[in-house]
């Protein structure tokens, strides 16, 4: 179980205040970096967001600050995306509980991105978790009336464990 760190009530005006050796990652990197600027490097502290803050970008400059990260993240947020499309992903031939990964190293990060489907495919990103292992989740099956397990990979397992806390906070803060 994770706790919040730090938080900032959005205004609506981005604060610009930046610190020498921080890179300009966009209003959302910009803000995941300003948050953290307290926390300290390189002993392998793990941050989870959602997909309005994840960018590689972000994850790669994290990275390299000994700063992992889980989050989801928009396939179209990941350059030379080779994971399948969301549309093949959905066809009915795909069963539920199906995924892929990519692995990608880049200057010394190594960084795995896995698409899994559920009742939707959801896309994750990160520096510290990936595919394996997988478990079995129970999902209810609308078609047969039951419940069924499918496979999970170990980085959507992570994600929801850690994430269930902040979605709860978000809902006490919107």
């Amino acid at each position: 179980m994770g706790y919040a760190h730090k938080f900032e009530i959005y205004s609506g005006q981005e604060n610009l205040e930046k610190v020498p050796g921080e890179p300009d990652l966009g209003a959302t990197g910009n803000v995941v970096v300003r948050l953290l600027r307290g926390v300290p490097r390189m002993i392998n502290h793990i941050i989870y967001f959602d997909n309005f803050y994840t960018s590689l970008p972000l994850v790669y400059f994290l990275a390299k600050q000994g700063i992992h990260t889980v989050g989801t993240v928009q396939q179209n947020r990941i350059p030379n995306n080779k994971l399948p499309d969301r549309k093949t992903f959905m066809k009915k031939s795909v069963p539920r509980g199906s995924y892929e990964e990519r692995v990608s190293t880049l200057d010394g990060v190594d960084m795995s991105c896995v698409a899994w489907k559920d009742n939707k495919v959801v896309t994750l990103l990160s520096t510290y978790a990936r595919a394996l292992p997988v478990t079995e989740v129970s999902r209810y099956d609308k078609a047969k009336k039951e419940t069924i397990g499918i496979t999970c990979p170990f980085i959507v397992q992570e994600y929801n464990k850690h994430m269930g806390g902040v979605d709860l906070m978000d809902s006490f803060f919107g």
